[in-house]
């Protein structure tokens, strides 16, 4: 019997409001993190009925069907309690990477089995939600009612894993005494790598190579702020006419007809692969006002393109302006105009930006080490 029990698989139960075949931050975090794992844990999604189609027979997903409402550009899942209550009650791990309607539920059901249950914060919820909403004049009133609810469900949690020490200090600030602890998201860097000619990048995607090309990957929600990438777009194709703006990602549909018929701008929609691109990109922008890490913006710096960024999350931390990128203040569209012309008037210093990018990369920001990291943390229950 114990030869058995050592060769069985753990049984690892992930639980997401954010999947494949939708595209955001959490769902290529974890199809990363689920590739690491896989050989070693028995591994069952719970997860939302997206539209489109994505399987991976190596594991199994469990998926529950939509709501017919939206916050934001984010469709909630209707979870099934019995479904839950049947995969939980198997599980050896208990793993949360969302508090939607999913997650809570995942989480009040291994709570009531008394299974010990890890959260890994992808965001601030309580910055999050208010801001992707985008109805200001409810802000406040989400804002604490957001607060209150994390507060409970993370509470709920024997464990949360944190992407930053920054992250750790607001959830304690908020009184969430559950244990902490830091691991910090990273880059594949053999993935994400710098093009050797960006023209046939380019040219790969349909864009003419004597086009300079501002990009940004990732949802297109009202916290992502890209109305004021728009409005610096705007001002630097006043200044030259041959620039494109390449917004790569999917999301809220007003603020996608906010960028239809601007001359330039090129709504590519999601991509399972977005390298290629990135390669084509001359610039990259995250205008947003709110993140933990970004881990787009570190694919950007490992693929060596420059970045300008708000202050927000740890890239404030590891950007140096002038030195590995530039960062502006949130909501300042002028700023970011005079960076992306900074870098667009001067090779050089796009040169320097970018090798300085992906070095930081190198040594601060390895995939396999946040793999490693979760590895040894899941194997201590």
């Amino acid at each position: 019997m114990r030869i058995v029990q050592l060769l069985r698989k753990k049984k690892l139960v992930i639980a997401t409001d954010n999947f494949l075949p939708r595209w955001d931050g959490v769902a290529r975090f974890l199809v990363e993190v689920i590739a690491g794992l896989k050989e070693e844990y028995d591994i069952t999604v719970l997860t939302a009925n997206f539209k489109g189609h994505y399987d991976d027979p190596s594991i199994k997903i469990v998926r529950f069907p939509l709501r017919r409402f939206h916050v934001g550009d984010f469709p909630p899942a209707k979870p099934d309690k019995k479904m839950i209550l049947d995969v939980v009650l198997t599980a050896d791990i208990v793993w949360v990477q969302t508090i939607g309607p999913i997650g809570a539920a995942t989480i009040k059901t291994a709570k009531s089995l008394k299974k010990k249950v890890i959260a890994y914060n992808h965001s601030i919820e309580w910055e999050l939600v208010p801001n992707a909403v985008g109805h200001y004049i409810f802000k406040r009133a989400l804002y604490e009612v957001t607060k209150l609810y994390s507060k409970k469900y993370y509470n709920m949690c024997s464990t949360l894993f944190v992407p930053t020490k920054e992250v750790s200090e607001k959830l304690s600030g908020q009184g969430i005494r559950s244990k902490k602890i830091v691991i910090p998201l990273g880059v594949d860097t053999e993935t994400f790598f710098p093009v050797g000619v960006k023209s046939t990048a380019k040219l790969e995607i349909g864009i003419d190579p004597s086009f300079f090309v501002i990009g940004y990957v990732g949802r297109i929600g009202h916290e992502k702020d890209l109305k004021t990438l728009l409005r610096a777009y705007i001002r630097v194709r006043r200044d030259n006419k041959k620039v494109k703006l390449l917004i790569v990602g999917d999301g809220v549909e007003s603020l996608k007809k906010s960028f239809l018929g601007k001359e330039g701008v090129i709504l590519a929609g999601s991509k399972d692969n977005v390298v290629t691109y990135l390669h084509a990109m001359d610039v990259y922008v995250l205008p947003s006002l709110t993140e933990t890490t970004s881990l787009s913006t570190l694919e950007a710096m490992s693929c060596g393109i420059p970045i300008v960024v708000t202050r927000v999350g740890l890239a404030k931390e590891y950007i140096i302006n002038g030195v590995n990128g530039f960062v502006f203040s949130k909501k300042d569209p002028y700023m970011l105009y005079k960076y992306i012309m900074m870098i667009m008037k001067d090779p050089s210093l796009a040169v320097k930006l970018g090798r300085n990018a992906r070095t930081l990369v190198m040594d601060k920001f390895q995939w396999k080490n946040t793999v490693k990291r979760i590895k040894e943390e899941l194997n201590k229950f």
